[in-house]
């Protein structure tokens, strides 16, 4: 799979770091870990690998003064006692006096609580299905809230996004996070190198083989792009910069078209100008489409923020993928990439030759 989504590069170690990369093992889970607690098994090589000890030889097992383990087939229980400035523990009688559930609950709590998942989903007055993938989130607005009531609650949160999600669009995908930021940065990374051999010219004439790195900066961005399509991280988004007096305007309208389900799948807004670009004064408001794939989806979006007159027509706006962002891979980069997927002109020229298209008569 990775062949299909990197080119080679002139040194052939890095592909195959890449591929490390995109087929590394996803994020390891606890679930073993928790079920062997709720077993009863301590988590200690002192009674893991008992078939490797002595017969003879006397175990010693360190464990909490309130705790409770097993070890073969018999509850355990601290005694206190000074050998050696070592806890003994000795066998009680009976399994029963082993209670899971109380050590589980006295000394896991967080980690069980996260073992349930959460209940974002409930119904709204006409039986719809609503779901918010923000839900407890202090900064997000909450399907039990009115979009007031959300805008006055963060009417002064100044650092950070502000987010809104359209509570009838379908429950997201679940997207390979890791998998995606590993084999993107190793792309990158060959793209670094890549740079370095064709870009300081040869020892004959000192030429730099631009012809080359234009070529491949084209491939690096189809790459990254099929690799997000791979990973499930289809998400896109308009950038708009609104002008300081107008803010918090445009946000209240991008807000409730959001929640109505008139507009995007989610919005956010950032306050204030932006470090990178002190000179982009006002706030960043990021108007979200489920598939960066489906550029007439992005046009039809566009036309709805048209409507809502949250555009400045006389200004160019881009529609780029959420996955680049998550790679830190922005507008003016270093390797001189272009993020973004789409342009307001040429969704503007694929309007009209939609338009034109039902206007034919049949």
């Amino acid at each position: 799979m990775i062949r299909s989504l990197l080119r080679p590069s002139p040194n052939p170690s890095h592909a195959s770091s890449a591929a490390r990369c995109l087929f590394a093992g996803a994020s390891s889970h606890t679930s073993t870990t928790h079920e062997r607690l709720r077993r009863g098994f301590h988590n200690s090589p002192a009674w893991h690998n008992q078939s490797q000890r002595s017969p003879s030889s006397k175990t010693v097992i360190r464990c909490d003064k309130y705790d409770k383990v097993m070890r073969k087939g018999y509850a355990v229980s601290s005694i206190e006692k000074k050998h050696s400035n070592r806890t003994v523990s000795q066998p009680v009688t009976g399994l029963e006096t082993y209670d899971v559930e109380d050590w589980w609950e006295k000394w896991h709590p967080i980690a069980r609580a996260e073992t349930k998942p959460p209940c974002i989903f409930r119904k709204d007055a006409q039986g719809r299905s609503l779901y918010n993938p923000y839900t407890g989130s202090l900064v997000s607005w909450q399907i039990r809230e009115t979009v007031e009531g959300f805008l006055a609650r963060t009417k002064n949160v100044e650092k950070g996004f502000i987010r809104v999600a359209n509570p009838y669009a379908p429950p997201r995908w679940k997207p390979a996070w890791e998998t995606y930021s590993k084999a993107g940065e190793e792309r990158l990374r060959m793209f670094t190198d890549f740079i370095k051999f064709y870009g300081y010219g040869n020892e004959a004439d000192g030429k730099r083989d631009l012809g080359n790195i234009i070529t491949e900066r084209a491939e690096v961005m189809r790459n990254l792009t099929r690799l997000a399509d791979a990973c499930k991280l289809r998400a896109g988004k308009w950038l708009l910069y609104i002008p300081p007096d107008r803010v918090e305007e445009v946000w209240r309208k991008i807000a409730t078209a959001t929640v109505k389900n008139e507009l995007g799948s989610e919005a956010g807004l950032r306050r204030g100008g932006m470090t990178s670009r002190p000179q982009l004064e006002g706030g960043l408001v990021k108007v979200y489409s489920r598939d960066f794939r489906d550029k007439a989806e992005a046009a039809r979006l566009l036309e709805k923020l048209e409507k809502l007159g949250a555009l400045d027509p006389n200004k160019e706006y881009y529609y780029k993928s959420d996955a680049l962002s998550h790679l830190n891979l922005y507008a003016h980069n270093q390797w001189g990439l272009k993020t973004s997927l789409y342009t307001s002109t040429e969704c503007w020229e694929l309007l009209e030759a939609m338009n034109r298209e039902q206007d034919v008569p049949v």
